[in-house]
C-alpha cells in the first residue's frame, strides 16, 4: 500500500521520494486500509535502488511509521518507564 512520488531538483535529478498513503492499522486483522496522513521521505541507500527502498519502506509500514522505527520508539519508551 502506498504511492512513491519522486522528488527532483531543478536540473531534473531525482534526489529521493515521498511515500504517501502507507501503513495499515495496527491491531486489526486486515491491512487493506492505508491510513498514514504524513509522508515518509526516502533517499537511496547504500547498495539499494530508490525503487527498492520505496518498496521496502511501504512493506515495513504497519502503522504511520516504518516498523523498525516504531519498535525502536516503543523500546525506548519502555526503558524510560522502567527508569522512572
Amino acid at each position: 500500500c502506498g504511492i512513491g512520488i519522486m522528488l527532483k531538483v531543478d536540473s531534473g535529478e531525482v534526489i529521493g521520494a515521498a511515500l504517501l498513503g502507507h501503513g495499515g492499522k495496527v491491531g486489526r486483522k486486515r491491512r487493506d486500509e492505508c491510513v498514514a496522513k504524513n509522508e515518509i521521505f526516502i533517499s537511496v541507500g547504500h547498495k539499494i535502488s530508490l525503487q527498492k527502498s520505496i518498496m521496502l519502506c511501504a512493506a515495513l509500514s504497519k502503522a504511520r511509521i516504518p516498523e523498525p522505527v516504531r519498535q525502536a520508539d516503543l523500546w525506548g519508551r519502555e526503558l524510560l518507564r522502567k527508569k522512572n
